[in-house]
Order: C-alpha cells, then structure tokens, then sequence
C-alpha cells in the first residue's frame, strides 16, 4: 500500500484518513530522522489492519497481521521530538490516536506516559502537508528503505 497527500489546507476527511491508518500502530522511536538540508522526516510504523471499528471503545485491531510501513513528511520547516522514554519501553511507543495531519503540522503522541507527560512524540511543522505512508514488506526492508 502506498499512500501519498499533499495538501495546502488539510481538509477533515484527509485528516480523519490518516489518523485511522495509523491508529493503534506502534512508532520505532529510535528510528525517526530529520534531514534539515531536505526539509524531510521519516519514521518506521507498524500498522494493524482494521477489524471493526467502535464508537466508545478502542477498535479493534488484527495484531496477527501486523504492516511495517514508512511514513515520510516533506516540506518540513521545523520538527521538535519530546523523548520521556525509558530502558523498560524499548524501542517502540503505541501511537494514542496515529498520525495526526493539520495545516501547517503533522503530529504522533505516545500512549505510554511517564510522570503524567507522553513518553515520545514528534510535532512537525511544514510549509504544507506532503506525506507519504508506504507498506513494506519486511522490518528487515523498513529500515534499509527509511534511509533514502
């Protein structure tokens, strides 16, 4: 799967879109890298496949199924990472409500916390919206191609 948006104004449907893609996954926190020289940010995700959505409750997710991807911003004017994480997490945070696009910013927030705050997130701001999320087909191929 790849999807790719570009947007001057994010309109709520696009916004809606990709936070649902991107619900529930986990981020590889280690793994999230700005080039300043190309205004651009990557980071490794691993999504879940959507088995029923719910109103009150979290959806529910195909954890059997899991989907490493690579999400890429472009236009990037700033990006600032809040790192609260611990040895006991790992490498990788769940994403409280996934990726999140608005005008002028794009957003991931962990759902573990550590003393009240979010153990991980990345706010970047951008010129305008430009993101790409890319199925792969391994971790091992996650990682290579997060280097390009």
């Amino acid at each position: 799967m790849l999807l790719r948006a570009r947007a001057e104004q994010v309109p709520t449907e696009l916004s809606e879109a990709i936070a649902s893609l991107t619900d529930g996954a986990t981020l590889r926190w280690s793994d999230v890298e700005y080039d300043r020289q190309t205004g651009r940010v990557r980071f490794t995700v691993t999504r879940f496949p959507l088995l029923k959505e719910r109103l009150v409750l979290p959806n529910l997710r195909d954890r059997e199924h899991p989907i490493p991807s690579v999400v890429t911003v472009r236009n990037v004017i700033a990006c600032e990472i809040e790192d609260y994480t611990t040895p006991k997490l790992g490498k990788e945070v769940h994403l409280l409500f996934g990726v999140q696009a608005r005008t002028g910013r794009v957003f991931a927030c962990s759902a573990e916390e550590n003393k009240g705050r979010p153990c991980y997130s990345v706010t970047i701001e951008v010129a305008e919206l430009d993101i790409e999320i890319a199925g792969l087909a391994n971790d091992a191929e996650a990682i290579g191609n997060n280097r390009r």
